[in-house]
């Protein structure tokens, strides 16, 4: 033990360390900037395009208003559809093509709707022929259509098969179905002048009803919602849509089918031009990629296309140009639909929503 000496330093052992440097600041290497995240927009947000996206299709019926006032006075000057006027043809043309715009609504598109019409005509006339009742007759033809829609939408909705191809199946069976109650020899009955040409006027209406009616249904995104669901969603709500868009079309164009069949007292197994009443369809805006359509684009389209076959069939134009006339129609509504589709997309956005079939 060392002695304590007065002013004597202290050995290195007890030396009191030197205060550390302040560490010196490194600067830290830059960072490379994060990706770009792209977040997918809130259900509101989905909503709130999905309204705005009717705007384009509003402009389009502003469009096609005055196209069809001017196609309906021509017809009126040429008296093309008689003294009843183009009532009667508009509602006979306008409910199948309300059916077509419902399907392509719920992203499930009806290509049968042509062969129900078809077959629904040639089932009417045979009911009558065995003694039932105009009544009961139709309702009969109608809920037939009904469920065979129906039976289309549930295979649609649980296996995922495309719904166009399984209504092409379904045209091929009522085709062969209308074939086999015809037999070239078609029935003849008597006509109900009350219940059909006469009544022109309110099929009509009933026509705008259901067609406007419905689109403005659509236009709730509870609706939208339970009857379109994503391409993604299984289960209930992909069967749901599927029956009720397939059904529903079927069951409208039964009705066509027994208005035609009631105004021709006959079934020749030719009605149901599938290229007039889906390019009305198309014509009026309603979307081949599902969802989407306008309020009273049906409504326009089938005037427009009506008055212009009608006008062809008054002045004796061949079959072949009916059926041109609709394809025309058809190919300019799949134009309409991919222009309104491309300016009703938000900037950068892919649709999230695309049809079954």
């Amino acid at each position: 033990m060392s002695e304590y000496v007065p002013g004597h330093v202290p050995q290195a052992g007890w030396q009191t360390p030197p205060p550390t440097p302040p560490p010196t600041q490194t600067q830290a290497p830059p960072q490379a900037p994060l990706p770009t995240q792209t977040l997918s927009p809130t259900a509101a947000e989905a909503v709130i395009a999905e309204d705005r996206s009717v705007l384009p299709n509003l402009a389009w019926e502003g469009v096609l208003l005055p196209i069809a006032v001017i196609m309906i006075v021509l017809a009126s000057l040429d008296q093309a559809f008689g003294f009843a006027g183009p009532w009667y043809p508009l509602a006979e043309t306008g409910l199948a093509a309300s059916g077509i715009a419902l399907s392509l609504r719920t992203g499930t598109p009806n290509l049968a709707v042509g062969g129900i019409v078809a077959g629904s005509g040639a089932v009417y006339v045979k009911l009558l022929a065995v003694g039932t009742g105009v009544i009961p007759a139709m309702a009969v033809v109608v809920l037939v259509a009904l469920a065979f829609g129906a039976v289309m939408g549930v295979v649609t909705g649980l296996t995922r098969l495309p719904a166009w191809a399984v209504s092409v199946a379904g045209l091929a069976g009522t085709q062969a179905a209308v074939i086999a109650l015809i037999q070239s020899r078609p029935a003849a009955v008597a006509v109900e002048h009350w219940l059909f040409q006469d009544a022109g006027v309110p099929w009509f209406v009933l026509f705008v009803v259901v067609s406007v009616g419905g689109a403005g249904l659509w236009l709730l995104p509870g609706v939208r919602q339970a009857l379109a669901p994503s391409a993604e969603q299984a289960g209930s709500a992909r069967v749901r849509g599927a029956v009720v868009g397939l059904a529903g079309s079927s069951a409208l164009a039964g009705l066509a089918g027994v208005l035609i069949a009631g105004r021709l007292g006959t079934a020749t197994g030719l009605e149901g031009n599938l290229p007039v009443v889906l390019g009305a369809a198309l014509l009026g805006g309603a979307s081949v990629f599902g969802r989407r359509a306008g309020v009273a684009g049906t409504v326009l389209g089938t005037t427009v296309v009506t008055t212009v076959v009608g006008l062809l069939q008054f002045h004796r134009a061949g079959l072949w140009m009916v059926y041109l006339a609709g394809t025309l129609a058809m190919l300019l509504g799949l134009g309409v639909s991919w222009v309104l589709d491309l300016v009703s997309r938000p900037p950068a956005a892919q649709p999230s929503h695309r049809m079954q079939g």
